[in-house]
Formats: C-alpha cells, structure tokens, sequence
C-alpha cells in the first residue's frame, strides 16, 4: 500500500492508496502545515484553531496558535490549555504548553494528565508529545481559580514533560499527521503518527508509540498506511478511525480498523458512514448496561459547511463494501466553534 505525497503539503491533503481496494483518491480537511498560509487568509496572516475534550464535569480546551511569518518567513506557534464549563466559560487561567516552530496538534486526556501530540514537516520536522500533570496542585488551581478565567498561568518545574519521539522513517520522510489517545494498559497515551516521503511512489510510514507519565517511551514501526483520523485504545485491542475515498470534499468516506495492541491491523478497514465531508473526528466510549461489552461513536464534523456533528458507531463485525446506516445528528456547531462529546447515562451528549 503505498501513498502519494500531497501537493500542498497539510493543506488540502490528496491521498493516494496503491492496494487493489484502497485505489481511490481521499481529500483530507486539516490544520494547514507549517509551510503554508492558514486558511482563508494571506500567507503572513496569524491563525489560530481549539479543539476541545471532556474533563470531568468540564471540558480542557486546546487553542492552537500561529503568528504571522517573521523577516525570515519562518511561523512561530503557542498552544495552550484551558478548563472551561460545557457552556464555554472559563473556570480558570490558561496554560502554556508550547512555544516554538508552528506545529500541528492533537489532544488527548486522562485521569490527571493532558497530553498533546505535536508535529510539522518543513526544514526542520518533528513528532512531540506534550504532558501536562493535572493533578498537580499548582496546575488544577491555575485551571479552576475563577480569578484567574482571564489570565495566564505558568507550568512549575515536573508539571509540564515534552517528549521528544525518535523518528523511524527514511531520510528525506516528513511528519504529516498523527493521532493521540489514553493507553489504558500504562498511565500515559498512545501516539500514532505517519511520516510521508518526497516522491509520489513513496510509502507512508506509521510509528506507533507509547508515551508513559513519566515521559518514558517505546515505539515500534507498524503497517498502517492509511489516512489517519481518530484513536481509541480498547482494552485488547485498539479501534482506529481513517478517512477514504474523497474525489471530492464532501464524498470522503469515514471507515474503521482494529489493530492489536503492538499496531498490527486485524482486518480490512471497513465502511463506517456514507460518503461525507469529514472532520474533526472524535472516538467516544458509549455506556451502557452493566456487564456489557465496551462499545464506541466516532463523533465527526460533516454536511455542507461542516456545521452538522453526527454519530456514527463502530460496529467491530463491520464488512469493507458493505453499506453503512446513514449517521446520527447531533447538533450543529458553526465553523470554528469548538466541540466535544461524551456518554451520559446512556446517551451521547454534544458539548
């Protein structure tokens, strides 16, 4: 299987797959990479994005930023974090958790502990994983004090890890995407990325990577070479959300994998939803009566204008070619607002 390298490198990602089944074009909506200008907006213009997760009875807002080009046509970023109520408003300061080259990102959280993927290609690339400590007490106060909602917090010393991921893939790859989620084996995440070479024969190259709280590591090389959109981690397995068949914007099919815990793909990917515009893919547990099987949404952005949130389940006997049901509305959320959702008492709550 093997993947063209995209024309506009994180823009508009074109994505080709050389296998008999994955034959077809798919058109990837994502943060523009750092070489390019942000959306919608000339090349030195500053942008910025927030993508959000549940956090307890509140949610941790993620805000990625970008100024606009230096004198040396070079971006710097900043991410930070906030606590916010599911209304939006801020229950305390803001975090810092990067400051450097303009990056993309993902987030992920867990029981006392935040973590955010962080990549870019260009002259200088990377794969990096930042680990806020929620738990610490310095850290949950400057999150929850309301006299500080509209300010700025530092990180105190062994508050804040950013680990540094060895790259495994040939010279001349470059970082395209990566998703971050709980490891529920270890007391930190995991993190899958995908390295893209400089030619349009090249191979994508998948590392997936253990990323423990204490900032120690192990990563293996693994077969996935397909579009990355969303991980879970299930307990004996992972469940791996990736996008197909985009001829156009709003024709990208949102399909499923399981992969065994060492990243090995278990099946065929399978069809999840009907052809779509897809983004801001989520995988959210979904719970259910005592003693059942553990079972999961993937939560996406879709529709004309991307302003409809629908629920799609993973059904794990799923069959590639076989139709999807079509998915459930949840609600609509305009360009840019931030969305998360989780399972209450048996329901999927858009927050």
């Amino acid at each position: 299987m093997t993947r063209a390298r995209p024309a506009a490198a994180y823009g508009v990602l074109t994505v080709m797959f050389a296998s008999l089944s994955w034959a077809s074009p798919a058109v990837i909506a994502a943060q523009p990479g750092p070489g390019e200008g942000p959306p919608q907006a000339g090349p030195s213009a500053a942008w910025a994005s927030e993508t959000m997760q549940p956090d307890g009875d509140s949610v941790l807002v993620m805000r990625t930023s970008w100024a606009a080009r230096d004198a040396r046509g070079e971006r710097r970023g900043v991410v930070t974090l906030q606590r916010r109520d599911v209304a939006g408003a801020p229950r305390g300061a803001t975090i810092t958790v990067y400051d450097g080259p303009a990056p993309l990102t993902a987030l992920a959280v867990r029981d006392g502990l935040a973590g955010v993927a962080l990549w870019r290609g260009g002259a200088h690339p990377f794969i990096k994983v930042a680990l806020l400590d929620l738990s610490a007490s310095g850290i949950n106060r400057s999150l929850s004090d309301p006299a500080l909602a509209h300010g700025a917090a530092s990180p105190g010393r062994g508050e804040l890890r950013l680990v540094t991921l060895p790259r495994r893939a040939p010279r001349d790859y470059e970082p395209l995407a990566a998703v971050i989620a709980r490891d529920t084996a270890h007391d930190g995440f995991l993190v899958l990325f995908e390295e893209m070479g400089p030619t349009q024969g090249a191979e994508a190259h998948s590392t997936l990577s253990v990323v423990r709280k204490n900032g120690a590591q192990t990563g293996r090389v693994v077969p996935v070479p397909w579009s990355l959109a969303a991980l879970a981690d299930a307990g004996d397995r992972l469940v791996l959300a990736v996008r197909y068949d985009g001829n156009t914007a709003d024709s990208t099919r949102l399909c499923f994998v399981t992969l065994s815990r060492e990243g090995q793909p278990q099946q065929h990917p399978w069809w999840g939803a009907p052809p779509d515009a897809v983004d801001e893919v989520q995988l959210v547990q979904a719970s259910g009566a005592a003693g059942a099987a553990a079972s999961w949404v993937a939560v996406y952005r879709g529709g004309p204008g991307l302003r409809h949130v629908r629920a799609a389940p993973v059904d794990l006997s799923g069959q590639w070619g076989r139709e999807a049901p079509a998915p459930r509305e949840l609600g609509e959320r305009a360009p840019g607002t931030p969305w998360t959702a989780r399972s209450v008492d048996g329901a999927l709550r858009l927050l």
